[in-house]
């Protein structure tokens, strides 16, 4: 009888969940769940699963109960690993609920953090440091979108349509330079595809037709070169914020109702 890779997926998963050995003093076995769970995780990314935030619930409840981050060790393997976590938090925070959105992104040193493994990456290729540098600065302007428009949402309902319109403008502003920034990157250069979640968070702000299809654009394109299921679903969401805009609805506030694992 033929496994079904679904059935193995979920096998691993309730394992995972009812392991009580990482207390233990046991480096290997730390470690090892550590990759499983983040290898659950990029496979919910690229099939667009909606058990992405089960799994970070999962991945921090393993690294709380091994002890947290400076329980690993400081070798290479631990290291590593860790990179992935700080990436994934802040990446993972806006969708999974508004609030951790607004507290991790406001937070420099979780920031901070996240963008060690795009320096990691610059050291061991000195030659791509311009490229990442590019794509450092555009990710920190997808924290600043994201953080403009669910930062001030209590404000806005306060106050008056003038208030209203210059917080949108401003929102156009940023929107526009992301958008420009990104078309200051080399016809040839590399890197777009680590660039899917500052597209989907700029793309969440757009109130203008030009900018949204220039993001349909783009990430059509992306996903014709990965493939990956949650680029489309990510799409169908973003028509779905779109569409609400005529209602008033904070989009920063829809981005969990995904369930996805945008990166």
């Amino acid at each position: 009888m033929p496994v079904v890779p679904m059935q193995l997926y979920a096998t691993a998963i309730r394992d995972l969940g009812r392991r009580r050995d990482l207390e233990a003093d046991n480096h290997l076995i730390k470690i090892r769940t550590l990759v499983v769970i983040l290898v659950l995780l990029v496979s919910a990314m690229v099939t667009g699963s909606d058990d992405f935030p089960m799994l970070f619930r999962l991945l921090e409840s393993a690294l709380a109960t091994i002890g947290g981050e400076d329980s690993l060790g400081d070798d290479e393997l631990s290291a590593f690993v860790m990179r992935q976590v700080y990436k994934l938090r802040v990446y993972s925070a806006p969708l999974l609920s508004e609030n951790s959105g607004i507290l991790t992104l406001s937070s420099k040193n979780q920031v901070t953090k996240a963008f060690e493994c795009m320096q990691y990456c610059s050291q061991q290729r000195p030659e791509c440091s311009e490229t990442v540098s590019r794509i450092m600065n555009l990710v920190q302007q997808s924290y600043d979108i994201y953080l403009h428009r669910a930062g001030a949402d209590v404000r806005i309902s306060q106050s008056a349509a003038i208030g209203l319109d210059n917080h949108i403008n401003k929102l156009v502003e940023r929107v526009q330079l992301f958008i420009e920034t990104f078309q200051s990157f080399p016809a040839n250069s590399s890197g777009r595809e680590v660039l899917i979640w500052a597209f989907f968070v700029a793309a969440s702000g757009c109130t203008t037709d030009e900018h949204k299809e220039f993001f349909r654009i783009t990430l059509r394109e992306c996903h014709q070169k990965s493939r990956f299921e949650n680029i489309l679903k990510a799409l169908n969401h973003l028509e779905r914020i779109w569409d609400r805009q005529l209602f008033g609805l904070s989009w920063a506030s829809q981005l969990p109702e995904a369930r996805l694992l945008i990166m």
